[in-house]
């Protein structure tokens, strides 16, 4: 099923995140018929191939969009053309997840095997810009962001759980440079574990939350 994506008011852009981000039919229709989503851009296929993750924008409107399932970066134009861009799925099974723009105009990807990545729109040329600490390669890179010294931040939960809480949060510098801040541990659910994988920073820049 094709989707477009309007935002209506705050209300109706987390609606239209719980599209984006796959949650599947039944929210997709209960959002419809409260009018807070409205269709604007299409993609082929049905929504369980997409699973759509890390929206950013770009300075000329254009929404990027991962699909986690497809392994494709995508591009959504301002005017509701949804066209897939690049794909960074791997033989071993590895792909794109969270997704932010830095200053220079990249895409800058988390990448479950090859780390966090640097993509430039207009070459598709691709960088590594880091995928070990210390020597020892990242577990699996999950969300990110920039703070406002331009410093990146990011979770590396991997598959880390209660059976093996190796997963970390890293900083890594505008000089390149790279920090271990915190490991990350898992909330134990039953038999099961959650592992913490978001990330963000208070509007104070005072506290990371994960």
């Amino acid at each position: 099923m094709a989707m477009k994506i309007k935002m209506k008011n705050i209300l109706g852009a987390l609606g239209a995140l719980a599209l984006v981000l796959g949650a599947g039919p039944a929210p997709a229709a209960e959002a419809f018929k409260a009018g807070l989503v409205e269709v604007f851009a299409q993609r082929e296929g049905p929504w369980q191939q997409g699973f759509l993750e890390g929206p950013v924008f770009d300075a000329e409107g254009n929404l990027w969009v991962v699909e986690i399932y497809g392994g494709h970066i995508s591009k959504i134009t301002p005017d509701g053309q949804y066209q897939r861009f690049l794909n960074l799925a791997g033989d071993d099974g590895g792909g794109a997840n969270g997704m932010k723009m830095d200053r220079q105009g990249r895409l800058i990807i988390a990448h479950r095997t090859k780390g966090i990545v640097a993509l430039d729109p207009k070459t598709k040329q691709m960088e590594v810009l880091v995928d070990n600490y210390k020597g020892t390669k990242l577990h699996g890179p999950n969300d990110l962001f920039f703070d406002s010294k331009g410093n990146l931040w990011f979770t590396d939960p991997g598959t880390s759980g209660v059976h093996s809480p190796t997963g970390a949060v890293y900083r890594l510098a505008p000089d390149g440079g790279c920090s271990r801040c915190s490991t990350i541990s898992p909330i134990p659910m039953g038999s099961r574990s959650r592992r913490m994988s978001n990330i963000c920073m208070s509007p104070s820049w005072a506290t990371i939350g994960w």
